[in-house]
Formats: C-alpha cells, structure tokens, sequence
C-alpha cells in the first residue's frame, strides 16, 4: 500500500463569502501584504513574531509570498489571504496550520490589516475556514490558540462557538517582553454544528 501522499490532496479555490474572496498567496502578491503589514505594525509587534525587527521591504513580502505558495503547493504550510471581493483589496491573513492531513488535524490562525479590524472579517474568514476543513478537508478537530490577554483574539473563536479546552500556562513563546501573561488558551470544535449561518462557497 502506498504513502499517504498529502501533496495528492486538491485544495479548490478560492473560497468565496458574501464579502470576501479566499486564496493561497501568490507571486505578485507583496505589494497587497507590505500595505497590510505597514498599516497594521503596531497592532502585530505585541503578539506576532514575524512582525518584529526591522520593518519589511516589498522585496521581503514578495519573496514570503512565493515561499508561502510554495509551501502550500506542497501541502507543508496551508496559509491564505482573503481579499475583499468589491475593491481587491488585502484584508486578513490567515490560514491552516500544524496540520495534520492525514488524521484531520488542524490549526486556524489569523491577522486583520488594522483599518478592517472591528468589522467582522476575521471571524467571516474562520468561519470559512473551519467549514472548509470539516467539509472539504474531513477534519475532525480544528483548534485556534490565542494569548489569554489577547482579547480580540479570543472573540474570534468564542463568537464562533469554540469551546475553551485548556489555559496553558508559561507556554506562549510568541508575545513579546510587554506582554504580562504567557499563558494560552486553546479552543476547539469537532465540526460544524451550530456555527454561525455563513454564505460560502469554493
């Protein structure tokens, strides 16, 4: 019997929601993520990593963009942008992750450019997200983990009805040294019943 190939899997898309389209990012894409990422630095250095240090150039969004197409390609890393459908324009970041395909294991995490924040977006996105895994990717677990201060975070999945499973605590390597609390709260669903009514499509 052979491997099980993930590469094999096929991902149609975009996923498509009343207000936004859903797709792997792409060559060309950094001019929509270095706008996005500039708007938002003040919103992202607190929580996230990738947003700290020197601020990005358009080559270095670029040259993420590719890597993240490639890694999607590949099925390593499973990372999506979603795009306003009436203006084109780059709204949240987001994605699947620390999956696990075979068994139907996956990981939302997520970012909005700061001028859409408050709007709904994000939560229009997982909620797109998490159908698409248990539709269309037979998962049986789909986690989100946030930091337990991180408020805006945590709405996310509890407007979503995810149920809070664990607080970890001293665990968050991802904040940075203003962040007070180190502890994670990890939230869950094991599919899709009572989720918000969402228009979607792929």
């Amino acid at each position: 019997m052979s491997a099980f190939q993930p590469i094999l899997i096929d991902l149609p898309l975009p996923i498509l929601t009343p207000r936004l389209l859903i797709r792997d990012p792409r060559p060309g894409d950094g001019a929509s993520l270095l706008s996005a990422r500039l708007e938002s630095d003040g919103e992202l250095r607190p929580w996230m990593p990738f947003a700290r240090g020197e601020k990005p150039t358009l080559e270095d969004c670029e040259a993420n963009c590719r890597q993240a197409h490639a890694q999607f390609v590949l099925r390593e890393d499973l990372r999506l942008s979603a795009f306003d459908r009436a203006t084109g324009e780059f709204v949240v970041s987001s994605g699947l992750h620390r999956f696990d395909l075979e068994k139907g294991i996956f990981e939302i995490g997520y970012w909005v450019r700061s001028s859409r924040a408050g709007q709904g977006y994000v939560t229009e996105t997982v909620n797109a997200l998490t159908r698409y895994a248990f539709d269309r990717l037979g998962a049986r677990r789909v986690s989100i983990v946030c930091n337990v201060e991180n408020r805006k975070s945590r709405a996310v999945p509890e407007r979503l009805g995810f149920r809070a499973e664990a607080t970890l605590a001293n665990v968050d390597r991802h904040s940075d040294g203003s962040i007070a609390c180190r502890d994670e709260v990890i939230y869950a669903r094991f599919d899709t019943a009572g989720l918000p009514a969402l228009d979607v499509s792929w």
